[in-house]
């Protein structure tokens, strides 16, 4: 926006600028001030300006909204729990994290994020850095949420704390995430051959871990319009799912 009195909103980022890598800020964002100074009297290219003339470190806080996952609202969806290795790229995991505890008044990062709610919020995964070192494992997803870091409950901590854990955890480190899963009636009480549709994204591992056996047991042929029982023959079956995969 070009008039003041409306508090900026970010809409994108340049790609790998330092706002962009560092998985703390994410298109929507609302930025109410620069190193303590308001920018609801400011233009964007006032607030670009004061950007550019910040010599080594910008204090931003922002506004967000807590965004929405689906096993809040819906009965037809679960929840499971994965343990998550992610070697980090560059120092860093490549996920944008938002919720927790309200921060303390005197900020004590360098971002200082603020929810709207007074009450403590999940950690949920609103962004994940394609290419970035979460995106590589194709396991954590947008609205998954953030549990433990190295088994360290993440219970009661602030969101700029959990930045902290972040950012010194080890090289390599075990995320515990919460997911959502679909309940799929259908597919609960089929009794014969199914067609399961799975949305994949570009090169994303689909998380089947398959094997060839022989078998000679509730085995079907399709033929037409009907399904006959046939004898023994080579199948290749399921032979495990990754959790939080596609697939699962």
């Amino acid at each position: 926006r070009s008039e003041p009195g409306i508090v900026p909103s970010i809409v994108g980022f340049t790609k790998d600028s330092v706002a962009h890598e560092s998985d703390r800020l994410a298109p929507g964002d609302r930025i109410c001030s620069v190193n303590g100074i308001s920018t609801a009297r400011l233009t964007n290219d006032e607030v670009l300006r004061l950007l550019d003339n910040v010599e080594e470190r910008a204090s931003l806080e922002v506004e967000y909204y807590m965004p929405n996952y689906a096993s809040q609202n819906s009965l037809y969806i679960t929840t499971k729990l994965a343990e998550v290795p992610v070697e980090k790229i560059n120092g860093s995991l490549g996920i944008t994290i938002r919720g927790g505890l309200p921060e303390n008044s005197a900020p004590s990062a360098d971002l200082v994020l603020n929810s709207r709610s007074l009450d403590a919020q999940p950690l949920v995964v609103t962004h994940v850095r394609p290419g970035g070192a979460a995106y590589n494992t194709s396991r954590i997803k947008p609205g998954d949420r953030l549990l433990k870091v190295d088994h360290v409950s993440l219970t009661n901590k602030t969101l700029s704390e959990v930045h902290n854990i972040l950012q010194n955890c080890p090289q390599v480190t075990s995320l515990t995430i919460e997911y959502d899963v679909s309940i799929m009636e259908s597919v609960k009480l089929a009794t014969g051959p199914l067609l399961i549709e799975i949305e994949r994204p570009c090169n994303e591992d689909l998380g089947l871990f398959l094997t060839n056996q022989r078998c000679s047991d509730d085995v079907y042929s399709s033929g037409s319009d009907t399904y006959q029982r046939v004898g023994t023959c080579n199948a290749i079956y399921i032979d495990s799912i990754l959790p939080a995969s596609i697939s699962d």
